[in-house]
């Protein structure tokens, strides 16, 4: 038996939930309605209680109840529960979902600041498209980010090496431009005036 499709499921919870009250559900004869009713009792969509319509024309007002054995097979006593109801809403959230994507330019994202990305994508669930392009959204806004910051420490680090390099420089500098200072007493001996010698020793030639 194949499993009831989920078009199925929510078309029947749907009946279900704006019939009146006391209806009955009966599934087709020669189909796997029984069967994918009983499944979606199982899994706590819906409850209701299991039986056969009888035809009251058959019974006899006086005599003791009668223990139906024909007729239909029918679910009375229907009640879509909290689960089913959910069910169905999430199944219509999905649908308008898939509608607004098809009218959404993805390019937007780019435009929105976080908090605007933020509630939309809160609109969403995780497995909806939506949520995902989202997500993706922020992952390459945390990629530009890391991206900024890895940029700022390398020209952290370049303006370091180059104030390292001139602190380097200024303390090696001043030991070869500085002019050597004489000291006071050769300053003193280059000021004295010059005496002009006026008493030579004479050299005679060798008369001889």
């Amino acid at each position: 038996m194949a499993e009831a499709s989920i078009q199925w499921k929510v078309d029947t919870l749907r009946s279900i939930m704006t019939a009146p009250l006391h209806s009955r559900f009966a599934p087709r004869p020669d189909t796997d309605e029984m069967a994918w009713f009983l499944d979606m009792k199982n899994d706590g969509y819906v409850s209701g209680e299991w039986g056969r319509e009888v035809d009251m024309a058959n019974l006899q007002l006086n005599s003791f109840p009668m223990i139906p054995t024909g007729g239909r097979e029918v679910f009375s006593d229907l009640h879509v529960t909290e689960k089913g109801k959910s069910f169905v809403r999430d199944y219509d959230s999905h649908q308008q979902s898939n509608k607004d994507l098809n009218n959404f330019d993805s390019a937007e994202l780019l435009k929105w600041d976080d908090k605007v990305l933020a509630e939309w994508q809160s609109r969403y669930k995780s497995n909806q498209a939506q949520w995902i392009l989202a997500d993706q959204e922020w992952k390459r806004r945390a990629g530009i980010s890391t991206r900024k910051i890895a940029v700022a420490a390398i020209v952290v680090s370049v303006l370091s090496l180059l104030v390292a390099a001139l602190t380097c420089f200024h303390s090696i500098y001043p030991a070869i431009s500085t002019p050597v200072k004489l000291s006071d007493k050769s300053t003193e001996q280059s000021q004295l005036p010059m005496q002009p010698t006026n008493n030579f020793i004479g050299i005679h030639p060798n008369t001889n």
